[in-house]
């Protein structure tokens, strides 16, 4: 099942579902329906993030735009290019998946929020 999150420009939401109703995407007139009582938001102004389908070596799953420290101890962020997941470093280069073993890699914040205490 594909998975996504929404960062709506204070907080980070589950996307329960995401309602095209036959409606270009361009237009901005899809909607995300997010966690129960969160309500239905219009896509044109959240930040919307698909789940990798893996997991970090402590469980917390992976996203696209999540920023995670390697076993190099290189912080890269989580990106969705060319159809597929990968990363980009801090000198903007991609480095796919498949260079690294996620049982190594954990999640150490989003683009959008400031790194967990003691996980820098």
């Amino acid at each position: 099942m594909i998975q996504f999150r929404a960062w709506d420009g204070r907080e980070m939401h589950d996307v329960l579902c995401i309602d095209f109703a036959g409606v270009s995407i361009r237009r901005g007139e899809a909607t995300a329906i997010l966690e129960p009582d969160d309500g239905c938001w219009p896509l044109d102004v959240l930040h919307i993030m698909q789940y990798a389908g893996i997991k970090d070596k402590n469980g917390a799953e992976i996203c696209e735009g999540d920023r995670c420290k390697c076993k190099d101890d290189v912080v890269r962020t989580v990106l969705f290019e060319d159809g597929c997941f990968g990363f980009r470093g801090t000198i903007s280069n991609i480095v796919h998946q498949g260079e690294f073993e996620f049982k190594d890699i954990e999640v150490i914040c989003n683009i959008y929020t400031k790194p967990i205490e003691g996980k820098q």
